[in-house]
């Protein structure tokens, strides 16, 4: 993801009001309890402690903000 893309993304989500930006520092504000979508199995939802790809994340939510 190119440092623009990125910044683009970062920004959306400053504006849905999900994410607090204040350079350097990010801030990710939780969500609603219930979901919008159907619930993911329980063997696709990686545990709160679990290392997450940041990379994907950004682009899941590119692709939902798109």
């Amino acid at each position: 993801m190119s440092p623009a893309v990125f910044d683009q993304a970062r920004q959306a989500l400053v504006v849905c009001a999900w994410v607090a930006y204040h350079r350097p520092r990010s801030q990710v504000f939780a969500l609603d309890a219930a979901p919008r979508e159907a619930t993911p199995s329980a063997s696709t939802v990686a545990a709160d402690d679990a290392p997450v790809d940041l990379k994907a994340v950004f682009a899941r939510i590119w692709e939902v903000l798109s």
